[in-house]
């Protein structure tokens, strides 16, 4: 077996269990540092020994722990200027995307966020919201608009400069082709005003205080070469714009490989080229990840992560970024318009066996309707729980009462992941126990959001999707899995019109300590009048790498590759 080549990574998004990691911390798989001042790969030629937590859940907890210490030392080793041992990097896909976009399947995180500059982040280092491509931007003193001073000199791939003009038009692509475009309505481009060519004067025609959370999925692209392709989806089959990568060959297919742009602003990267093989079997990528075919393989199911730490040739790495895994109802459709089926499908969900199952214990319990790490959360809602309990009896009640008692067929959509496969498992048969037949469609991250953000609200019933929190939960609050898509303000008892009312007062204003006590106010409203979606469970999501493999930079839930080498 080549696996010693091989470090499997879980990015656990979620840091629900880490005040009670550290208690086990004398017990965990060992991390081995290297030299310092050294490149050389943390190795060991000692088993480890075997874990003495008796549950599934104990075990998650422990390889949590490992995976932190690991992650530093990762982290430690982002080295401008690094030079790679090797010039190729090589991952798997399960299927050909057809154009890059924001929203790809999860499995091509290192195609998407290298082949596209993400116009702003949350830095969680400094606690804020940063542009990469701007030296500095600030909001009108009525806060209705925002101006933009871009870092002059920053080359694209066509030989031009970015500039004002590429703003405009990446937030005109945004919103022509991707789900999410709406996020970003509350901005007057017709009136933009541009200063200079390095500066952008954007005017909103609302008030909307998380605004640079709907600016975090823009991504930056020539706006001129945008316009000169007629506005033209297949753009993004080969982008043109300020991005680390350019595509440089594409075979339907089979794979994609993207070459490093040279003059990239934040530095040439050290690897020079990647390949992203498609390989639609999950068992066959993961193959190909342990013979050493592939160096990165991201998102496998946690028996295989706990298969990989029994085996000292792996290690584990983890970033603590929040991630809600739910379901969520669609109020547009009639039966789900009713509280009382609403009240039905929470009764019947066991979501301790699903996390058991889907999960094999490394995922956590959601408590409310926000993560635990963002702001406006109710801890108390740990000791206390306001879901309805489980209760098959009273589900089967409640959809009597509703008028479904014979039986009722809904449809839920889910990403074609390993985990979300597995929970929509569990769901279909936890509900055929109180009568609801699901009827499942499996697809990609892009195809699930066109259809739940399009316009037609009978396209769907029911939808899994997770929402991530920033450290002032900020991207939460704008999220539309969380909100639009799940259309509340269709549910038959009216309860959506105060829902928004309080989502309204949350995304409006600028004082945090103001915004934390209308995130409580949402929280008490949903779970006594709207249940208008289901958290299931605080959750991760797992990639494996090459141990070589390092300087990976982790944003939240994404992995960034322009700083990543091979020791």
């Amino acid at each position: 077996m080549k696996s010693r080549k091989i470090v499997i990574a879980i990015l656990v998004l979620s840091m629900l269990a880490l005040p009670v990691l550290s208690a086990c911390q004398k017990d965990d798989k060992p991390v081995d540092q290297p030299p310092a001042g050294t490149d050389s790969a943390p190795t060991s030629s000692t088993a480890p020994a075997p874990p003495t937590a008796d549950s599934a859940a104990d075990l998650g907890r422990k390889i949590a722990q490992d995976s932190l210490d690991y992650s530093a030392l990762v982290k430690s080793e982002i080295r401008p200027g690094s030079v790679s041992s090797k010039d190729t990097f090589t991952f798997a896909a399960v299927a050909d995307p057809g154009k890059i976009l924001s929203m790809l399947d999860l499995t091509m995180y290192p195609l998407s966020t290298s082949t596209q500059q993400y116009f702003m982040i949350y830095d969680y280092e400094v606690g804020r919201y940063v542009s990469l491509v701007c030296d500095s931007y600030e909001l009108d003193a009525d806060q209705l608009g925002v101006t933009f001073h871009i870092t002059p000199g920053i080359k694209m791939h066509d030989g031009n400069t970015f500039e004002a003009i590429d703003i405009i038009g990446s937030i005109q692509a945004f919103r022509d082709h991707n789900g999410m475009g709406w996020q970003l309505g509350f901005v007057d481009l017709e009136d933009a005003e541009i200063i200079d060519p390095y500066t952008l004067h954007l005017p909103f025609n609302r008030l909307n205080g998380v605004w640079e959370s709907s600016f975090e999925m823009l991504t930056v692209i020539s706006g001129r070469a945008y316009e000169a392709a007629g506005r033209d989806i297949s753009f993004y089959q080969k982008p043109v714009g300020p991005m680390a990568y350019y595509v440089s060959e594409w075979v339907p297919g089979d794979h994609i490989t993207i070459t490093r742009f040279d003059d990239y602003f934040r530095g040439t990267p050290p690897i020079k080229t990647m390949t992203m093989k498609i390989i639609s079997d999950r068992t066959a990528a993961f193959m190909a990840l342990m013979s050493g075919e592939i160096d990165l393989l991201w998102n496998i199911s946690a028996d295989q992560v706990k298969t990989a730490y029994a085996n000292d040739d792996f290690k584990t790495i983890m970033t603590g970024r929040n991630f809600m895994i739910y379901m969520a109802m669609n109020s547009g459709n009639g039966a789900l318009a009713d509280l009382r089926v609403r009240q039905a499908i929470f009764h019947a969900i066991n979501r301790d066996d699903i996390i058991k199952g889907a999960y094999d214990g490394l995922a956590t319990t959601a408590y409310s309707v926000l993560t635990p790490e963002s702001i406006g959360y109710n801890t108390a809602y740990e000791a206390n729980s306001p879901f309805p309990a489980y209760d098959v009896a009273r589900a089967k009640e409640l959809l009597t009462e509703a008028g479904y008692g014979n039986g009722l067929t809904l449809r839920i959509i889910a990403e074609s992941t390993i985990n979300f496969q597995l929970v929509v498992e569990q769901l279909s048969a936890q509900l055929a126990e109180v009568g609801i037949t699901l009827e499942p469609t499996l697809t990609d991250n892009a195809t699930l959001s066109s259809i739940v953000f399009g316009s037609d609200t009978g396209a769907y019933d029911m939808f899994l999707h997770s929402a991530k929190a920033s450290g002032e939960a900020v991207s939460t609050v704008d999220n539309p899995m969380l909100f639009g898509a799940s259309h509340p303000e269709l549910s038959a008892d009216g309860s959506g019109e105060r829902y928004a009312e309080l989502w309204g007062k949350v995304r409006s204003t600028f004082d945090v300590t103001e915004r934390a006590e209308a995130y409580k106010d949402v929280q008490a409203y949903f779970f006594e009048s709207g249940l208008y979606w289901l958290p299931i469970a605080v959750a991760q999501t797992y990639i494996g790498l090459n141990k070589d493999l390092t300087g990976i930079r982790i944003v939240g839930f994404q992995g960034y590759f322009d700083q990543a080498y091979f020791r």
